[in-house]
Formats: structure tokens, sequence, C-alpha cells
């Protein structure tokens, strides 16, 4: 582990190549003026005087240098030597960065074994994972960062689950307040990195940030994507809490029922990459959750959409049984029945209506049904006037969500024209 004050309390995956010993390679070098990543430098402090004593283990998978100081020794471990690698919290190494060998991360859990790390700030993954166990699947993979995390690699599971986790101090929010940066909280993948997770699942997480001094929450970036089911939520308490599917992208769900799962449950959902980003290979289906069709960017066609949607809760409880779009935004349409005038003595006409107010090309075809009740107090008998046409809901409704507003009408009864016919007169 080395301390880096202007990084604290983060984590960093990645292959350490910097020396090599029993034929791998080792997490760091010990000695004067080594200060790169995993090293230990002796030039004072509490390692002065190590390597007066050397010793290996073996398998020539650890070394251990120590002093005549018997409270000062250090140890190396080669990069891939077994699974001797635990889990990380958020108050390890809280004023530094720990340093983690990719290698020895894959090698545990290719057997099987569960990893969780935690990091007060950022946890950002260097080089390429791939997990690979003989016997069965690999270890699921657990990261929660303060912050952000970072993956500028690629992961490969296993068919193990991974989940991903920022903006989140978990059960430690006291460490995470004191050690997590200011700056936006972020979850982003690098061009060209991919995740396969196999029949397993993929749940990516920017968290609300409750309980956190430093809760500003960013963007949610996306490359491709496989696994049985994929989940990703941004829940960022901040503008610009969105989630978004670069160019090129392409996630691939093989699981049944909701396969793709995802929420922008603040901000806007973009699909920079058109119309093969969501693919389904299982029969299952997709659901996203954004603020309005107007911001959203869909890029896919043939879904349903469905408006006033207020929250997460309310997006998971929606089965329309297809893919769909849910929106937060409330459309109204305005229901207004139709001026209509008729002449004393006569019977009212049909009294109808109109609707105005459909957005993102919607019809009344295609997302109302029924009808409103339309009522007026004018009878065949009733003077000459105006009197309202009152319009109500009556059996109108739209399963995708619309509102409605009414507006009355006028029946104008107008006086009845009468042919006034002279007698036929004649005189002698």
């Amino acid at each position: 582990m080395n301390n880096v004050a202007s990084n604290s309390g983060s984590v960093r995956l990645f292959t350490f190549a910097d020396t090599s010993f029993g034929g791998g390679a080792l997490a760091g070098t010990i000695g004067r003026g080594y200060t790169g990543e995993g090293d230990f430098d002796t030039t004072g402090g509490a390692l002065t005087r190590i390597g007066d004593a050397v010793a290996y283990n073996a398998d020539a998978s650890s070394l251990v240098l120590g002093s005549r100081d018997t409270d000062r020794v250090a140890a190396l471990r080669r990069a891939g030597s077994g699974n001797a690698i635990g889990n990380l919290l958020f108050a390890d190494n809280a004023a530094g960065t720990s340093n983690v060998s990719v290698a020895a991360l894959q090698a545990a859990l290719s057997t099987g074994q569960s990893i969780s790390f935690e990091a007060s700030n950022d946890i950002t993954l260097d080089s390429n994972l791939v997990v690979n166990n003989p016997s069965g699947a690999g270890g699921a993979l657990s990261l929660r960062a303060g912050r952000s995390i970072l993956l500028n690699a690629s992961i490969t599971t296993d068919d193990a689950n991974l989940t991903l986790i920022a903006n989140s101090g978990g059960s430690d929010l006291a460490t995470v307040n004191i050690f997590r940066l200011a700056g936006d909280a972020r979850i982003t993948m690098a061009p060209d990195t991919s995740i396969n997770a196999g029949a397993g699942t993929v749940s990516i997480a920017l968290a609300n940030g409750a309980g956190l001094t430093r809760q500003t929450g960013g963007d949610i970036t996306l490359t491709s994507i496989t696994a049985g089911t994929i989940n990703v939520t941004n829940a960022g308490p901040t503008a610009g809490s969105d989630i978004i599917l670069s160019s090129g992208a392409m996630l691939t769900a093989s699981g049944v029922g909701r396969a793709i799962d995802i929420r922008a449950e603040t901000g806007t959902f973009t699909n920079s990459a058109g119309t093969g980003a969501l693919v389904l290979t299982g029969g299952g289906t997709y659901a996203v959750f954004s603020d309005a069709p107007a911001t959203t960017l869909e890029g896919v066609t043939g879904y349903l959409k469905r408006y006033n949607v207020a929250n997460a809760t309310a997006f998971a409880a929606l089965n329309p049984g297809s893919s769909f779009f849910a929106y937060r935004i409330a459309p109204v349409l305005t229901v207004t029945a139709n001026s209509l005038s008729r002449n004393y003595g006569n019977a009212n006409p049909t009294l109808t209506f109109g609707v105005t107010g459909f957005i993102d090309g919607d019809t009344a075809a295609g997302s109302l049904t029924g009808a409103p009740t339309l009522n007026t107090l004018a009878g065949a008998t009733s003077n000459v006037g105006d009197y309202a046409i009152a319009a109500a809901l009556g059996s109108l409704a739209s399963a995708e969500g619309y509102q409605f507003s009414f507006t009355n009408g006028t029946l104008t009864v107008t006086a009845r024209p009468i042919t006034v016919t002279a007698d036929a007169l004649s005189r002698i």
C-alpha cells in the first residue's frame, strides 16, 4: 500500500510488473528512492534499515524483509501467487491508496472466492480482469466507492455476479465523510472496454449519497455489457445524474422477465449507440426509466410508453408485458366539450368532444380508450339562451398514463323561426 494524500481512501487495481521474483511479477520494489505503485521507500521513516534479514517461503511466492528493529517488517507477495487476497473495507488504509494486483484478484475469484472492495474515495481498474474457474463459476465481485468507479479495462467474471456501487458510504459514513473528496460521483466504462458476466447478474448503481457530506452526482457511462440480467440505476441527488450508452455500446441480456432494467431516477437516459444497443437473447424484456421523451434519446423502436411514473417504486411495479420506456413527466390532455346550438323546441343534438395535448407523436387512437361523459341541463322546452355542456371523466382512460383536464362547452338555444302566412281572402 502506498500513501497518496491527493487521492486518499482509494483502491487501484492493476497488474504489477516492476521487478521479478520466483518466476513472477512482484507487487513492488523495496529500496532507497523507490516510490512507485506498490513500492517501499527505505529512505528514512518506518522502513529504515530494512534488509537486515531476508526470507522467502518454499514456493517462492512471498518475500519478507526485516530489520534489527523487530517492529519493522515489509512483505511482498508475487502477483498471481495463490489467492491470498481478502476484502477491503472503507476504513482499511483510509488515508492512502490501496494498490491491488489484478493477477492476485483474478486468481482468488477463479477459485470461486467472493471478494468485496470498499474505498471512501475512488476505485479504479487499470488492467483487464479475466476470471476462469475450471470447477464452476467465478466468485462474485463487489466494488463500492464513496465517490467514483472508473473502469479503464475490461472485466470477465466467468458467470459470476458483478456489483458496482458509487456515491455510497455503506455502513461506514464516518470514514467516507472524512476522506471522500469533492467532485461529481460517476461510474465510467472507458472506450473499448467491456463487461462479460456470462449468465451472472451485473448491477451498477450510483446511489443518492444519503448521509454523505459530499454527495454530488454525475453520469453513468456504459460501453458493452453481457450478462443474464443487467440492472443500472442512477439515483444521484444533483442535476446531471444521467445514464449514457456510448457510441457502439451493446447491452446483451440472456435472462427472462425484465432482463435489462435501466433507471435514470433523477436525470435522463441517452442512447448514443442506436437501435442495436439493447439486445435480448433469452426472451426477456427491457425497461427504461427517464425524465421525459423530449429530453430522452431512446434510440430504439417497438416499445410501449408509460407516463406519470413518479419514482423507482412505481417503475418497479410496472408490468405491461412488453419492453417499455417509463417517464416521470405527467402530460395532461385537455378534453373539451364542443359548443353546439339548436332551435327552441328541438331535441338536443348529439354532444361531442375534442382532445388536445398529445406529445411525442401520440394519438387518441393509440393512447385512449372509452369516452368522457357530456351533460347539459337544457331540455327541449328550455328558454332561449346559453347552457353549459359539462365534460367529466366517464370511461375515458389512458394506459400510457396521460392525465386529464376538462373544459365545458356551450349549448346555445336560439329562437325558433316562425312563419306567418296570411289567409287568402275574397270580396264581392
